[in-house]
């Protein structure tokens, strides 16, 4: 009889009082899925990205909420959907991006005193992604 590891899921935490009453539960990522993000995260981020290739990061992230409890000004449930996730706020769903990055992130225990290694590129992604959020002209 073998191991049969379940899936994590994530429940979502946000900070900002905006989010109040707001649940999101998202999926984990495969180690592929992983650097497919952290791909995409770098195209969304360039210059000059590629729509089709920031497309696929709508459709990774659509694809691993496993639900959520957003509803339309008349109370109406909104799906969850590729489709669904690009009609939104990019502020929105870059704070759903990041308390998923932050909900999958482990905070490793303190390196040795003789080790230079800087952030993980978890860590760098997260922080691009924050500031591309903030700097966002109004």
């Amino acid at each position: 009889m073998g191991y049969r590891r379940e899936l994590k899921r994530y429940v979502l935490k946000f900070e900002d009082e905006e989010f109040s009453g707001f649940e999101c539960v998202c999926g984990s990522l495969s180690v592929d899925e992983f650097l497919e993000l952290n791909a995409l995260a770098g195209e969304m981020m360039s210059s000059n990205p590629d729509v089709e290739e920031v497309g696929r990061l709508f459709n990774l992230l659509s694809e691993k909420i496993v639900r959520w409890n957003l509803e339309d000004d008349e109370g109406k449930p909104i799906a969850h959907g590729p489709e669904d996730l690009r009609a939104q706020d990019i502020d929105f769903i870059v704070a759903i991006l990041m308390a998923w990055l932050d909900g999958m992130s482990v905070v490793p225990g303190p390196l040795p005193n003789d080790s230079s290694s800087g952030g993980t590129s978890l860590d760098a992604m997260t922080t691009e992604l924050a500031n591309m959020s903030r700097s966002r002209p109004s």
